[in-house]
């Protein structure tokens, strides 16, 4: 066979099918924040009041939230961990709702 021989076609030989393959769910749907795993924060708190901001070791800042957040003070090196909320806009960077927070010796 020959590249012009019309015998050598790659048309498709069928419709494809335009139906959907599934039923579309009616079900509760989980937000992609609230699925996520939690993540730990390990840095120094850089603000705090109405905006609590951690710079964590890599020099990333997190905005965290929630009311364990209140606890936390400025200059203090802590441990937050919590679930990233992606919905939210933080005031120093990705959110983190935090649900536990440990403050942590300094470094030296």
């Amino acid at each position: 066979m020959s590249a012009t021989d019309p015998s050598s076609s790659t048309e498709p030989t069928a419709e494809p099918s335009t139906e959907p393959t599934t039923e579309p769910s009616t079900g509760t749907t989980t937000p992609p924040s609230e699925g996520l795993q939690k993540v730990r924060v390990v840095g120094q708190v850089v603000e705090d009041g109405d905006c609590v901001v951690v710079r964590d070791d890599n020099d990333i800042t997190w905005t965290i939230a929630g009311e364990l957040a209140a606890e936390l003070v400025r200059h203090d090196r802590v441990q937050v961990t919590g679930a990233p909320d992606l919905r939210a806009t933080g005031c120093g960077g990705p959110v983190v709702t935090a649900t536990s927070v440990r403050v942590l010796p300094p470094v030296e």
